[in-house]
């Protein structure tokens, strides 16, 4: 059998008398797995110190998963908080496989590692990224609808603020 990758069609032929006969079995080759866990990919690789990020992992020499997709087989470890299962597996093939998890702020400035598991292979062999924390710039106007008004009454105006470091707030009243 020829050594590979991908599927693969295994005949067996033999003759009884006069009767030929013929079977198959196909399987796949898959790549052997040593070593750790590679991090191919991950963005955003930049925070801000209040950001809750969305992290999107692509992970090689990992094992392809089957669907339906367990995000417990894929964990992630920030330093100083509980291990915690990928939030979801977008793709996994004998390639590569893609997941996200999220991860809530407060942050120090500076840069920090995360690890990357797969529990039935254990975390001896865990892969990693760096992330980098930025402090977080002051709360700016970066919108505003209508772009004036007079000064006489009330009017209603929208405002868009950047880095306020908390869920968009409504805000039903300002006075000026």
């Amino acid at each position: 059998v020829p050594g590979g990758r991908g599927p693969v069609q295994f005949w067996l032929s033999a003759k009884l008398g006069e009767q030929a006969l013929r079977a198959s079995v196909a399987f796949e080759f898959l790549p052997t797995i040593t070593g750790s866990i590679s991090v191919a990919s991950s963005s955003p690789s930049v925070i801000t110190e209040a950001a809750t990020a969305t992290f999107v992992v692509r992970l090689t020499n990992f094992p392809r998963l089957s669907l339906p997709y367990n995000a417990s087989l894929v964990t992630f470890a920030v330093p100083g908080r509980p291990m915690a299962p990928a939030a979801m597996i977008l793709d996994s093939t004998t390639e590569s496989t893609v997941a996200t998890f999220t991860a809530a702020g407060p942050w120090s400035p500076g840069t920090f590692n995360v690890s990357v598991c797969h529990p039935p292979l254990g975390c001896s062999r865990a892969g990693g990224f760096e992330v980098t924390v930025l402090p977080t710039p002051p709360a700016e106007v970066t919108a505003s609808f209508p772009p004036s008004v007079s000064s006489q009454g009330k009017h209603q105006l929208s405002l868009t603020v950047a880095h306020l470091g908390i869920p968009a707030p409504q805000i039903s009243d300002i006075s000026a």
